[in-house]
């Protein structure tokens, strides 16, 4: 196309396609992670650390109130306080660990009662009636506990009036659905543990699998929380670590683990199951993107005004001109791998807005120089017509911030995209193996 032409095509497009309709598309609380060191090896401690660290960043991104309590701070008195919802309600905890179940005699009436606990990081028995008194103001909305035993049953009272069940221990109700993911009750909480054994992250049959699951569920549960219920995030976490799954339901975790015992009898004998107990459409948080911004593909990026970011997330990578300018779907501003007339009739619709005025959308800045204007929309004429596929794959990413003293800090983000933004920082640049990568990122604010 010469320059007369495009200058030609890029005036009609301005003129006729501004008026084409664009389809534009509270829970803070707390969240407390626990984890205890006891009897385990130290890669197993290493990858446990690294997803209780993980889950405190997305609780943090979502604007919750965060206790990181892993290893020596996991102590009986920490352990009741999150049962209260540590930090404020609603509260969601987490906890890794080795636990159990025992049988204890009480004199009166005569009588074996079972009893569940889980461990605190020097070994010791953390009972789940002692844990009971202390969460009688309901704050936990979530209890995730990743330790054998401790679903398997929701509890309730013995004989002795002893109290028995880490759901009930938690939650303090028993009315909670026995499989709150396929029938969801009406309440507002969810007790997410394992019938008999639950898998350790350094389990050689899964990977690295398990590990990359509840990371993935908190994900979605925690940075996505306005739209995603924990149902979804259940799906979201088994689609994502194990792509030949469409749901939740269809995972091993959720259907059982079984070995098969020959002697005396070839039958089926249930190891592992991960069980759901209560409303698994209730959300862990309200938190919703702030902003997104996808410019050329040189990976510049500057940081949006009016509002004070902690965080960006690289959704996902592009390193060819052909998906410059694609930066709208039939639905929503979210790039869809084709650059076509709703991209044109999006940023034309932004045309002549800059970042200080209402109605401005970063996604529409193609060339972000934070204004709307002739560059812009020349930017997705030349390449209409143009499609390809994103890279998600964020292996090798890096992002360079400019610091506003003229200095560099060059940050690796964790496996889902996600770093803090440096102090001072004015402006960053995404790479991947070195070299400038085009770029969708998100940016979230607390």
């Amino acid at each position: 196309m010469n320059g007369y032409l495009k200058n030609v095509t890029v005036t009609f497009i301005v003129l006729f396609l501004c008026s084409l309709p664009i389809h534009q598309s509270a829970f803070a609380g707390s969240s407390t992670q626990l984890g205890s060191t006891w009897s385990l090896g130290s890669q197993e401690v290493d990858k446990d650390r690294a997803t209780v660290h993980t889950i405190e960043l997305y609780s943090s991104v979502a604007g919750q109130a965060t206790s990181n309590l892993y290893g020596s701070q996991t102590t009986a008195d920490n352990i009741y306080s999150a049962a209260g919802g540590t930090g404020g309600s609603p509260s969601h905890v987490f906890y890794i660990g080795h636990a159990s179940w025992e049988m204890v005699w009480n004199f009166f009436p005569i009588f074996w009662e079972n009893q569940y606990f889980i461990s605190d990081d020097n070994g010791g028995k953390v009972y789940d009636k002692d844990i009971y008194p202390h969460s009688s103001s309901q704050n936990v909305k979530c209890a995730f506990l990743w330790a054998c035993e401790q679903a398997n049953e929701i509890g309730g009272g013995h004989p002795s009036l002893t109290v028995f069940g880490m759901p009930f221990a938690w939650l303090h109700t028993v009315m909670l659905s026995n499989d709150g993911y396929a029938n969801p009750d009406s309440g507002d909480q969810v007790f997410l543990g394992f019938y008999k054994g639950a898998p350790m992250f350094t389990d050689p049959l899964g990977g690295d699998g398990y590990q990359r699951f509840v990371e993935g569920f908190y994900y979605a549960a925690l940075i996505y929380g306005h739209s995603c219920s924990v149902q979804w995030a259940l799906d979201y976490a088994a689609f994502w670590e194990w792509h030949g799954y469409s749901s939740f339901a269809d995972t091993d975790l959720y259907r059982g683990i079984y070995h098969t015992e020959y002697e005396p009898w070839e039958h089926q004998v249930l190891d592992i199951q991960m069980k759901v107990y209560g409303n698994t459409l209730i959300h862990l948080s309200d938190q919703s993107v702030a902003c997104k911004m996808k410019p050329k593909f040189d990976g510049i990026f500057y940081f949006p005004n009016r509002i004070t970011y902690r965080y960006i997330e690289i959704s996902q990578l592009f390193d060819t001109g052909n998906l410059t300018g694609d930066q709208t779907s039939e639905f929503e501003t979210y790039p869809d791998g084709r650059v076509d007339m709703r991209d044109i009739g999006f940023v034309a619709s932004k045309f002549m807005l800059n970042d200080s005025q209402n109605g401005w959308n970063y996604m529409a800045d193609v060339y972000p120089d934070r204004k709307i204007d002739m560059q812009d929309v020349g930017q997705v004429a030349a390449h209409l017509g143009m499609q390809g596929t994103y890279i998600t794959n964020l292996t090798g990413v890096s992002v360079t911030f400019n610091i506003y003293t003229g200095e560099t800090q060059e940050v690796t983000p964790d496996i889902n995209g996600f770093t803090g933004i440096p102090i001072g920082a004015i402006s960053f640049t995404v790479k991947r193996n070195g070299s400038q990568v085009g770029a969708e990122v998100l940016f979230w604010s607390t």
